[in-house]
């Protein structure tokens, strides 16, 4: 729906003559924005909205078909995706933890002959999910190449490996989006379950590769196994499985061909060489210092301000020996920090937790011992300091009402549109890299952050700084 249509539902039989006098906006701007010649302001919204003694339901209404008009439909369904995935990314991590169930499945399909049909979606799931679950169980290695626009495959592979012994490989293929509503939704609900299903299986390995077209094969996906070589119609509608060990062997060599050319998508930082590549790899998005970087985070920036002295005393015994490690990890993150302007959101709890435990998460777990109290008042004063001179550092705390997002998530991207995800692996509190950068899957995510303070989702860095000098004050009384 249009502005102009929800503008002439809402003010009803109040003629513009009557709103115009009532409101002071001249008779011909009010005509013209009820033709749906123009938009109007913040302020003239107001100014309706208080004459018309509109509800809560009216005013927000009106407020967001006025923003679908400035912005776009598609823009503006993409920041609510956005806003939605932060969230569901939480779950997603949270319901991995709690070790529900996986259902029963069928035995492993007889074959009368080394061919079998499958002629209807549920005989080919059920044939699919079988081999799949028999061949890892017997420690069969899974090669699987699928797209993200179709996301009932990830179910399967869910559901097929409880007891798994054999690893999957899972070649994904992306269609490029260039702001597109329906392509960002896509290939967002495929990032959803590769986190769920890399959480839940230490042995899936996903890969991704750009497509710059959707495939108009008759069969495009396809599940390569010791004994077995799949092929599935687009909707999974239809299936063909061959037991044959020479079809597969043809089959995988093909897969391998691809696999090479492909980039990992998710993976575990499990070393201090790890960290030092993520890190690196915010580094990179923070490049010039003309960019302005949008970081989602737990925390608000503590570890740039970490003083050698304060590292010297926290280092854990058994990181003492590593200097040159440490000094490219403490590198990489103050050229992060310092090389742009960085617009940092963050939860309150953010805070509460640093204050309380000394932990910066931030940093490899287990890398500094908790921080002495003192350290912890001089990084926030620090902290503060920065944000006041409003160089490079503007902390952005979240209304942790209007925006919800877990420990596990850290996100970093740039006005250019490029951007990472760090994600929490399942067993340790070590990250893992995410990359968003190619096929428009980060630019959308980067307008989500920008539009975060002009749609009152956080608190503005004036607000921001008197809350965080009141904690700190208050925590050191």
């Amino acid at each position: 729906m249009e502005f102009k249509d929800e503008f002439i539902k809402i003010i009803k039989n109040t003629t513009v003559y009557n709103l115009s006098k009532i409101t002071g906006i001249e008779r011909t701007r009010l005509q013209r924005i009820k033709k749906g010649e123009r938009l109007p302001s913040d302020e003239e919204l107001e100014k309706i909205c208080l004459a018309l003694n509109l509800s809560d339901d009216d005013k927000n209404k009106l407020l967001t078909v006025r923003q679908i008009g400035i912005i776009g439909e598609d823009r503006y369904n993409s920041r609510r995706l956005s806003m939605q995935f932060i969230s569901d990314l939480s779950e997603i991590y949270s319901d991995s933890k709690s070790g529900e169930p996986k259902p029963k499945l069928c035995p492993e399909p007889k074959l009368d002959s080394m061919v079998l049909v499958c002629d209807s979606a549920e005989d080919s799931a059920r044939s699919v999910s079988s081999v799949i679950y028999s061949e890892l169980r017997r420690g069969s290695g899974i090669k699987i190449y699928s797209d993200a626009a179709d996301t009932r495959l990830f179910d399967i592979i869910s559901r097929a490996t409880d007891g798994a012994r054999g690893n999957i490989e899972h070649l994904i293929t992306f269609i490029p989006s260039s702001g597109e509503y329906e392509p960002y939704c896509r290939n967002i609900e495929a990032i959803k379950k590769i986190y769920s299903l890399f959480l839940n299986n230490k042995l899936y390995f996903p890969k991704y590769l750009y497509s710059p077209v959707n495939s108009h094969a008759l069969f495009p996906y396809s599940i390569i196994t010791d004994r077995y070589y799949i092929i599935l119609s687009e909707g999974m509608d239809n299936a063909i499985l061959i037991c044959n060990s020479e079809a597969a062997d043809c089959a995988r060599s093909f897969f391998e061909q691809r696999w090479s050319r492909s980039r990992k998508f998710i993976q575990n930082a499990e070393s201090l060489a790890d960290y030092i590549r993520l890190y690196r790899a915010e580094e990179l998005i923070s490049s010039s210092e003309s960019t302005v970087v949008y970081s989602l985070e737990p925390e608000p920036a503590l570890a740039a301000f970490l003083t050698e002295g304060m590292i010297s005393e926290a280092l854990n015994r058994e990181y003492r020996g590593s200097d040159a490690m440490l000094e490219k990890i403490f590198k990489a993150l103050l050229g992060q920090y310092f090389k742009s302007k960085k617009r940092i959101v963050f939860p309150e709890s953010g805070i509460d937790g640093f204050l309380q435990t000394g932990i910066i998460s931030e940093l490899p777990k287990g890398l500094l011992l908790p921080l002495k109290p003192n350290d912890r008042r001089r990084i926030m004063n620090r902290l503060i300091t920065a944000a006041k001179e409003g160089k490079s550092i503007f902390p952005m705390l979240a209304k942790g009402d209007k925006l919800k997002f877990g420990w596990n998530i850290r996100f970093y991207g740039n006005d250019n549109g490029k951007g990472v995800f760090l994600l929490l692996a399942r067993d340790k509190s070590s990250m893992s890299l995410m990359a968003l950068n190619e096929g428009g899957l980060s630019a959308p995510f980067c307008d989500f952050m920008q539009s975060l303070e002009e749609n009152d989702c956080v608190y503005s860095v004036a607000e921001t700084i008197k809350i965080l000098e009141r904690k700190t004050s208050e925590f050191f009384l």
